[in-house]
């Protein structure tokens, strides 16, 4: 398990003359969300047009390039109910270290570890790109291998610049974990 960040920056895209979003609009105001994550996955579809050719008799087809799909981070991970971030047996405390900043929609700081569900459903529904990274700069994690941009808020990690397209929450009654899983695409 590691814990990757998620830093909605309010803006509607990565050109610097864009404007942000009204402050509401910035899941966490803007601070990183920490997550506790399981596994993470990057994914991308080249697309080729393999259409037939009449008249040609080919062994293989010929295949032209047509477009890119843009790639997708599918990233899932846990919260625990009844935990409190600031305590020393967090995950979170310790790889963060020290307490996350975290507050909800409506400006309330918080500590609960469950309430960091909806700063991840807060930031799936507001309009800004998000940018998602690891914490290191060492060339041993994917984030290293394959981001293209850094971080905006210390231009030190390399980061994805990515929209949420997907979350998904699961709690079974018998278990102190809520699960979740969400899909990432790459916007540039």
């Amino acid at each position: 398990m590691a814990t990757i960040f998620l830093h909605d920056t309010g803006k509607l895209t990565t050109d610097s003359s864009t404007t942000e979003s009204g402050a509401g609009s910035i899941a966490n105001n803007g601070v990183e969300i920490p997550l506790k994550i399981n596994s993470l996955k990057f994914g991308n579809s080249f697309a080729f047009d393999d259409s037939p050719q009449p008249g040609q008799l080919t062994e293989y087809p010929k295949l032209g390039f047509t477009s890119l799909v843009s790639p997708i981070i599918t990233i899932s991970g846990h919260f625990t109910k009844n935990t409190d971030v600031s305590a020393g047996t967090s995950v979170i405390n310790k790889i963060n270290d020290g307490t996350p900043t975290l507050t909800d929609e409506d400006g309330s700081t918080f500590t609960d570890e469950i309430k960091m569900l909806g700063l991840l459903d807060h930031a799936g529904r507001t309009r800004g790109y998000k940018e998602l990274y690891y914490k290191a700069e060492a060339n041993d994690n994917l984030f290293y291998g394959i981001a293209r941009n850094t971080e905006t808020s210390g231009d030190t990690y390399k980061c994805f610049n990515v929209r949420i397209k997907s979350l998904n929450i699961t709690q079974s009654p018998d278990s102190s974990l809520i699960r979740w899983d969400a899909t990432l695409v790459i916007t540039s």
